[in-house]
Formats: C-alpha cells, structure tokens, sequence
C-alpha cells in the first residue's frame, strides 16, 4: 500500500511539472489561447475569481494574477490595483478573465460595468486591454470575439 500511494503521488507530481512547464510564457493570440491557459484553473470552481494576464509586446504572459475570489455569483475588483499591478509588471497589455459557475455565458450588467471601467483607466495608463474572457464549465464567452470590446 506505501509503495502504491508512492507511486501515485510520483505521477500526480510529475504531470503537474509537466503541465507547469508546457503553460511557460504562452503567447496569448486569441479568445482560445486564453480558455486553454485558464480552464484548468476556473472551469470547475463553484465561486467565482477574476484573474488578470498581464502581457509583454509578443503577448506572452508574463504574470497572471488573481485579483480577487469572491462568492457564487460575484466578486470584487479593486481598479486601481489592476492599474498598479500592470504598471509594476510593465505590461505592455492586459487580458481579463473570470468565471460564471453558473455555467450562464452571458456577461451581466455589472461585468459590462467593470470592464468599460477598467479599459478606461488603463488607457490613461496606456496598457491598452485585450480582451475579457468569461470562463463556464464547458464554454466561453469573449468581449472581442463578440465585438463589445
């Protein structure tokens, strides 16, 4: 039985590496790009996170990073620390991505909201965004691809 937990444990570890090293700086070109690189980490939560890509000029990722994890239907986003977090990284762009657990794709009023916001200060900051991704459990939903950014 120890040798046999040992051996799962081995694999679990080594397809995790092996994950971890094929997501290294992915280039992010479109909507898909930014599904297969963030599925794994929202398709199947039951609350929702919303996440930002932060990218260089080849628009590879150079951070990802969750902004905030809320409840089952919303979460907070603080702006200015969107703004922040692009200047300190100097990304020359970024993408937003968060999920609907609900498996509901449409994006709601207040997601319209938020991201009218932020693209509005990050031009200011001039990191322009590239896109908003909604990630459900099987599908998603992209403000460019769907001409709202």
């Amino acid at each position: 039985d120890a040798k046999a937990t040992l051996l799962v444990a081995a694999m679990a570890f080594g397809s995790r590496v092996h994950t971890s090293l094929d997501q290294q700086d992915p280039q992010m070109t479109c909507s898909k790009d930014v599904h297969n690189y963030m599925r794994t980490k929202l398709e199947r939560l039951n609350y929702e996170e919303f996440w930002v890509l932060h990218l260089n000029r080849a628009n590879r990722v150079i951070y990802a990073d969750r902004v905030s994890k809320g409840g089952l239907s919303s979460t907070s986003v603080d702006i200015k620390l969107i703004a922040k977090t692009a200047i300190d990284h100097l990304s020359s762009a970024i993408i937003l991505v968060h999920n609907h657990p609900s498996g509901t794709m449409r994006p709601s009023a207040a997601d319209d909201s938020l991201t009218r916001r932020i693209v509005d200060i990050c031009k200011v900051i001039d990191v322009p965004v590239q896109d908003h991704v909604i990630i459900g459990p099987s599908q998603c939903y992209s403000y460019r691809d769907n001409g709202k950014l």
